[in-house]
C-alpha cells in the first residue's frame, strides 16, 4: 500500500472519530471532491450520507469520475452514495438534467457564483433541487422569502464572504494584540501597589491613572470576546 492511501485512510479516519465524539444527535452529511474520499466515508460508515461534489467537466481533469454528469451519477450510484452536488452552471441552463438525476433517485445539490441570483435559484428549485450553496445570505433568510423565491423545500448553506472573512481577520488581530496589553497593564499596576506599600506611600493620580487604563483594557478585550462569541 502506497503512502497516499495511508493518509488519506488516517484523514478520513480522524475526521470519523471526532464525528462520533462530537457529533451528537446534530444533522451532519459528507461531501467531498475527491472520490476517493468519498468511497471510504461511504465504506467506513453508514450513519450519514455522502455526496460526491464535481464540477461536471466544466473544467480539465484527468480523473473521469469528474468528467461529466453522466460519469458523477455513475460512480454515486456504484458504490451507493446518497447523491451528487454540481456546480450550478450545470442545472441551470439545462434543469432537466436536474430532474433526470432525481429521478435515479439521488439527492442533488448545486454550489456556485449562479446560485447568489434568486432567479437561478428558482430554476433548480422547480426542477426539484434539495440543497443549494449560496455565497451571500440574500433573501433567502426568511421562510416568506424563500417561498417567494421558490426555495421553500431547498436546504440552504451560506459560505462567508471575502468581507467576513477579512474583518474576522482583523478582529482576531485585534484581539490577540490586546490581551498582552492588558496582561503588562495588570502586572505595572501589581508592581505599583506593591512598591508603593513597600514604602508606604499612598495611592496618587498616576496610579489611579494606571488602574483606569487597566480597567478600560480589559474592557476592550471583554468586548472583543462577547464580539466573537
Amino acid at each position: 500500500m502506497d503512502f497516499f492511501a495511508v493518509e488519506i485512510n488516517l484523514f478520513v479516519d480522524t475526521i470519523l472519530d471526532m464525528v462520533d465524539r462530537l457529533g451528537g444527535k446534530r444533522s451532519i452529511t459528507f461531501s467531498s471532491f475527491s472520490p476517493e474520499i468519498c468511497i471510504l466515508l461511504s465504506i467506513k460508515q453508514s450513519k450519514y450520507p455522502v455526496l460526491f461534489i464535481s464540477k461536471a467537466g466544466s473544467v480539465p481533469t484527468g480523473d473521469i469520475r469528474a468528467g461529466s454528469l453522466q460519469q458523477a451519477m455513475h460512480f454515486v450510484k456504484r458504490w451507493r452514495l446518497a447523491g451528487i452536488v454540481m456546480l450550478s452552471d450545470v442545472f441551470v441552463p439545462c434543469p432537466r438534467l436536474l430532474r433526470y438525476a432525481k429521478r435515479k433517485g439521488l439527492v442533488c445539490g448545486s454550489y456556485g457564483n449562479l446560485n447568489d441570483d434568486p432567479a437561478c435559484a428558482k430554476i433548480q428549485a422547480e426542477a426539484g433541487l434539495d440543497a443549494i450553496m449560496v455565497n451571500k445570505t440574500i433573501p433567502y433568510l426568511s421562510t416568506a422569502s424563500r417561498k417567494t423565491h421558490g426555495l421553500a423545500g431547498a436546504a440552504i448553506a451560506t459560505m462567508p464572504s471575502a468581507e467576513d472573512a477579512n474583518l474576522y481577520e482583523v478582529n482576531n488581530s485585534v484581539i490577540n494584540a490586546g490581551i498582552p496589553v492588558c496582561w503588562l497593564a495588570i502586572i505595572a499596576l501589581v508592581a505599583r501597589v506593591l512598591a508603593r506599600r513597600m514604602v508606604k506611600y499612598p495611592l496618587d493620580a498616576s496610579d489611579y491613572t494606571l488602574l483606569l487604563g487597566w480597567a478600560f483594557a480589559w474592557a476592550s478585550c471583554a468586548g472583543l470576546f462577547a464580539g466573537e462569541a
